[in-house]
């Protein structure tokens, strides 16, 4: 069935066969797959070597399953407010893993990285029926209840009065007062036509100011602001990344574009820090002038 193809294949990754290992992973080939170099030949690699190995596997046995990015439960801290607790969440633990959709369950959750524990708990067909005969809602104990919608409907309008124009004189506008009101105008013209060329331009000028604000950041988060940052630029370049389309695809087409290796040269190192965790700041030292030659090109 296909919880157990599903726990077959997470026990084959989980197994002596495969290693895992942060430093040193092999990075495939321009004709190589990124799961068949994993798989077949290095069997080495972390969090993301693992998941989306799984995710092909069981994409190709038929079985529905997604690839999830997120990050661990981190370390605990003490108590908190309220009988909570606190946990450090920090860049160390950014993880991926699989879920698997279930029928009657839906989303599943399986971890395939060799070294980490599966935070959902199986129960068997036993537990289920035992749970049954006690008058327990096996199975639903987790699903939260449907809420019902309440629609508020509009207040009722209210018919507007007709004006007696006969009860009152109307107020004359002299001639003086309007042209008191021209510099006002005047300025509100300016303003909202110097808006609109900004706005039209602002591909030219956002990343001149954009460069000079994160120049002077040193933080580790700013390599990926940073990265962020020109992907909107290229966007509004005429460069918008397609759905499903991985960051080293969407590197390739805009260096092909521009007939440079840039955009590829830095999206590799925004992926060791992200994925690899390496010394984000470091990079960011390495790639500041890489980047600012890219998100300035015209």
């Amino acid at each position: 069935n296909m919880f157990d193809k599903a726990k077959a294949i997470e026990d084959y990754l989980g197994s002596s066969a495969f290693s895992y290992n942060t430093q040193d992973v092999a990075v495939p080939e321009h004709n190589q797959d990124y799961v068949d170099q994993f798989l077949f030949e290095t069997k080495r690699g972390y969090c993301d070597n693992f998941s989306s190995a799984m995710a092909v596997l069981l994409r190709s046995a038929g079985i529905p399953a997604r690839w999830v990015k997120g990050y661990t439960s981190g370390e605990y801290k003490g108590a908190g407010d309220h009988n909570g607790h606190i946990y450090e969440v920090t860049n160390n633990n950014a993880h991926s893993w699989v879920e698997v959709y279930f029928p009657d369950q839906g989303w599943v959750t399986f971890e395939p990285t060799k070294g980490f524990t599966n935070p959902t708990e199986f129960t068997s067909e036993q537990n289920h029926t035992a749970a049954k005969d006690s008058g327990g809602s096996a199975g639903n104990s987790d699903s939260p209840s449907d809420k019902q919608r309440q629609e508020t409907k509009p207040e009722k309008e209210e018919t507007p009065k007709k004006r007696d124009h006969s009860a009152a004189p109307q107020p004359v506008i002299r001639n003086k007062t309007a042209a008191h009101l021209w510099p006002y105008a005047a300025i509100v013209i300016v303003i909202s036509a110097a808006a609109a060329l900004a706005w039209l331009f602002r591909a030219r000028w956002i990343p001149h100011v954009t460069a000079a604000r994160l120049k002077r950041r040193t933080d580790e988060d700013v390599f990926f602001d940073a990265y962020a940052a020109l992907l909107r630029q290229l966007k509004r370049k005429g460069f918008s990344r397609g759905d499903g389309e991985t960051l080293r695809d969407f590197a390739a087409r805009v260096d092909e574009a521009h007939h440079t290796n840039d955009m590829s040269e830095l999206t590799l190192r925004y992926e060791r820090a992200l994925y690899r965790s390496d010394n984000a700041a470091k990079l960011w030292n390495e790639s500041g002038q890489l980047w600012e030659n890219i998100i300035k090109r015209r």
